[in-house]
């Protein structure tokens, strides 16, 4: 896990419940099947945020009605557009830190 983690195991609801919020959506869209560009990135962040505060893969796509192969394609993607816009990975840090799982 990556370093300055501090909130391993914070529940999934919550975590979904923080980024949903943050991005002007509800829980209920973040588990949908809605594939509107502005929602993917709260969407993938949510799952990615489960992971990295200590939830399995099977834990976070159960809660969300998922295969692991999407928990697998969000971090991906997660990575993906960290690596290629500095400023979403700003964004990753800052929403980590809201939900509690950062210093």
């Amino acid at each position: 896990m990556a370093v300055g983690l501090v909130n391993i195991n914070k529940p999934i609801e919550e975590i979904a419940t923080i980024v949903a919020g943050e991005y002007g959506f509800t829980v209920e869209d973040l588990l949908g099947r809605c594939r509107e560009d502005n929602l993917i990135w709260p969407r993938h962040l949510a799952l990615y945020m489960c992971w990295e505060a200590g939830h399995s893969y099977r834990n976070v796509c159960r809660w969300f009605g998922r295969d692991q192969g999407f928990l697998f394609y969000a971090k991906k993607n997660i990575f993906k557009l960290c690596t290629q816009h500095p400023e979403l990975q700003k964004e990753r840090i800052r929403v980590a830190k809201l939900v509690g799982i950062l210093e």
